[in-house]
């Protein structure tokens, strides 16, 4: 090889690693630059301090390539926090984050399809995100892909693959798939029932500040489920169930006060929780009973009425049954024989043996469309 030829491959050789010394000091100063703007929108978060600055700050962050911001920047845009709402710029930035391996933006994409809430639900797509999250061994990505397994949503029911995805959850620390868990043993789906190990499950996802698994531990506690009956761990656990937003745990404390179990009785009390936790049908159907009594309330039975109607909007049959003596009756309501049947006949569907009771007595009176219903209901 010639000298002058020797000379030219050097200078090349040189060129080129300086090239590349210089290409990644830029990428490591880029790194630097979009995780200063990270931490910075992370602080700025997590304080509560200035929204519009937040968001600058991850799209910053997120434009450089970080993958964390860009997820968050995708969730922003999903629910309009710090920005205007656009579903499509959420989408892509989750969508974004989750190419480059972040197994929350996968959570988050599975449970934006799973709900159907900010776009169309799409349960193929929710199992397709969930399973690249669970691959990726990210706790609420397992969790809720073993739901969808367990209740057939977007893939084949198979519940003993649901128990294994929850034993998983559980391992990763998954609140909820111990939760889960503690009511799969507790009614016997999958496994054989034992008491024991759904107060085994309820107590880790209970010490977890799980909700869910506080209240359930409750009602174990109350009932005495797997564990001796003690009322005052009962109260404990509802009442933290209930400050967790816990709205079947605040119609049971309800219920406790209003019966004056593990408590004394309050009838004040009671419509204090009732109340509180009324986007739920049961506190709401209690709700609507001490309104048609007077319990605690001024008797009125046009709020009663309102609030069964609206209970049995979400499937509650007691509700339902006293809708339909209140059509009957005409209380709270103008009298209205072919309404008050056709509840009785809706809740009986649903398996209400007093509305059931009623719709067989108003038949041996002789009233056609109660014998039509039973008809119906006893094919």
């Amino acid at each position: 090889m010639s000298k002058s030829v020797f000379l030219v491959l050097l200078l090349v050789c040189f060129l080129c690693y300086s090239q590349e010394n210089k290409t990644s000091q830029a990428r490591h100063y880029i790194t630097k630059l979009s995780d200063k703007y990270y931490n910075e929108a992370i602080y700025s978060h997590k304080n509560k301090k200035n929204h519009k600055k937040t968001f600058i700050l991850f799209k910053k962050a997120a434009d450089l390539g970080h993958p964390d911001a860009m997820k968050y920047l995708g969730i922003f845009y999903i629910t309009g926090n710090s920005t205007k709402k656009d579903i499509e710029a959420g989408i892509y930035w989750l969508t974004k984050s989750a190419k480059l391996s972040n197994s929350d933006a996968m959570y988050n994409l599975g449970n934006i399809y799973h709900k159907g809430k900010h776009i169309n639900q799409d349960l193929t797509k929710a199992v397709y995100w969930y399973k690249k999250a669970a691959e990726l061994k990210d706790k609420n990505g397992t969790t809720n892909l073993g739901f969808c397994y367990e209740n057939g949503q977007g893939v084949a029911k198979d519940i003993k693959q649901a128990i294994y995805l929850y034993k998983i959850g559980a391992k990763l620390g998954c609140s909820y798939s111990m939760n889960n868990l503690g009511k799969l043993y507790s009614i016997g789906k999958g496994v054989a029932q034992d008491f024991n190990k759904a107060v085994f499950w309820y107590k880790l996802s209970s010490n977890l500040k799980n909700n869910l698994g506080m209240y359930n531990l409750g009602v174990c506690y109350e009932n005495g489920i797997g564990v001796n009956r003690d009322l005052n761990k009962a109260i404990f656990l509802y009442t933290k169930s209930a400050n967790l937003g816990n709205t079947n745990a605040m119609n049971n404390l309800g219920l406790c006060y209003a019966n004056g179990i593990g408590v004394t009785q309050n009838i004040n009390n009671a419509i204090y929780w009732f109340k509180k936790g009324s986007s739920n049908h049961l506190a709401m159907y209690n709700l609507g009973v001490c309104y048609e009594r007077g319990l605690g309330v001024s008797q009125n039975p046009y709020i009663a009425f309102t609030l069964y109607l609206k209970a049995s909007k979400l499937g509650n049959t007691n509700a339902m049954n006293n809708l339909g003596s209140m059509y009957f009756s005409g209380r709270g309501v103008e009298k209205d024989t072919i309404k008050a049947i056709l509840w009785f006949k809706k809740a009986s569907l649903l398996g209400n043996k007093t509305t059931l009771r009623k719709l067989r007595i108003l038949a041996s009176y002789n009233y056609q469309l109660a014998i039509d219903a039973l008809n119906e209901i006893e094919k």
